[in-house]
C-alpha cells in the first residue's frame, strides 16, 4: 500500500533521527573510545630525551633490577626506569623464562640508546630503549614457548596514535601493541629482546578516526531529520492558517450563491 505524501514526510524524519542515534551507538560498539580508569591521577612530567634539542629535557634514566628465583622458577617482575612516570618498563609473570641448570637469579636491564638505524615503519617518538634479561652469569634468557612479556613505552606527548617497533636483523618491524588506556603510554608484547621504540602510526583509520567519522555522519543525519521536522511543521501551520482564513467565526464555510436570471 502506497502511503500518502504527508504520511511519508512524517515517517522520514523519525527514521533519519533514529539512524543518527544508531550511528552514534555503532561508534561505541565498533570503535569504543572510553575514558580510561586510573588508580590515581597521572601527571605527565617533561619527557627526558637521550639527545635533547633546544628546549627539551635530557638525562633519561636506566633501570637494572636483579631478582632471585622463586621456588626454582623465574620471578614475576615489573622493572622500570625512574622518571615519574617511568618512560620504559618491562613486566613479566612468574615462570616466564627458560632457565639454565644452576641459575640463581634474573637480571633485567633497560637503557636508552641512540637509534641503531632510521626507522622505516614510522617516525621514532622519543628514545630507543635496549631491553635485556639475563641470568647471574650474563647469559641471555628466552621466554618459554607460548609465553610473552609486556613492555611499556611512553611517548613524548599525550598522543593516542603510536605503535611499538623492534630493531632486529638490521630492520625495524612493528610488534603486537596497543594503547595502555593512559594517554601517552603504549604496550607491546614480545618473546625476544633487544632495541625497542615507539613509532608514529602510519595514516589510516584507527579507532579514534572511525569513531569521529561515525559521530559526524550521525550528527549530519540527525540535522537532516531536524530540518525535515521543522519544514513539516511550517507546512502544517501554513495549511492551518489558510483553513482558518476560509472558515468564518461561526464555523461555517462561506459560499457564493449564484443568482439566476429570470
Amino acid at each position: 500500500m502506497r502511503l500518502p505524501d504527508h504520511a511519508r514526510g512524517r515517517l522520514a524524519a523519525p527514521v533519519i533521527l533514529a539512524a543518527g542515534v544508531g550511528m552514534i551507538v555503532a561508534a561505541q560498539a565498533l570503535a569504543p573510545v572510553a575514558a580510561p580508569l586510573f588508580d590515581s591521577l597521572t601527571v605527565l612530567g617533561p619527557y627526558h630525551y637521550l639527545t635533547p634539542a633546544s628546549g627539551q629535557t635530557g638525562d633519561p634514566t636506566s633501570a637494572t633490577v636483579t631478582e632471585p628465583l622463586a621456588n626454582g622458577a623465574s620471578p614475576g617482575f615489573n622493572a622500570a626506569t625512574s622518571e615519574s612516570p617511568p618512560q620504559a618498563q618491562l613486566i613479566a609473570s612468574p615462570d616466564a623464562f627458560q632457565l639454565a641448570q644452576g641459575s640463581t637469579s634474573v637480571t633485567i636491564a633497560i637503557k636508552p640508546i641512540a637509534p641503531p638505524a632510521p626507522s622505516s615503519v614510522g617516525t621514532i617518538l622519543g628514545n630507543v630503549y635496549s631491553y635485556s634479561v639475563t641470568d647471574q652469569n650474563g647469559v641471555a634468557l628466552t621466554t618459554k614457548a607460548g609465553t610473552d612479556v609486556t613492555l611499556v613505552l611512553r611517548a613524548p606527548d599525550a598522543t593516542t596514535e603510536a605503535v611499538v617497533a623492534q630493531y632486529s636483523g638490521g630492520a625495524w618491524t612493528q610488534i603486537a601493541s596497543s594503547p595502555s588506556g593512559t594517554p601517552a603510554f603504549f604496550l607491546g608484547t614480545t618473546s625476544t629482546f633487544g632495541d625497542f621504540a615507539l613509532v608514529a602510526a602510519k595514516g589510516g583509520f584507527g579507532p579514534l578516526e572511525v569513531s569521529i567519522l561515525i559521530l559526524v555522519v550521525g550528527a549530519v543525519l540527525g540535522g537532516i531529520g531536524f530540518l525535515i521536522l521543522r519544514r513539516r511543521r511550517r507546512i502544517e501551520l501554513a495549511r492551518a492558517a489558510a483553513a482558518s482564513r476560509r472558515t468564518p467565526a461561526g464555523g461555517r464555510r462561506t459560499t457564493t450563491a449564484k443568482r439566476k436570471r429570470r
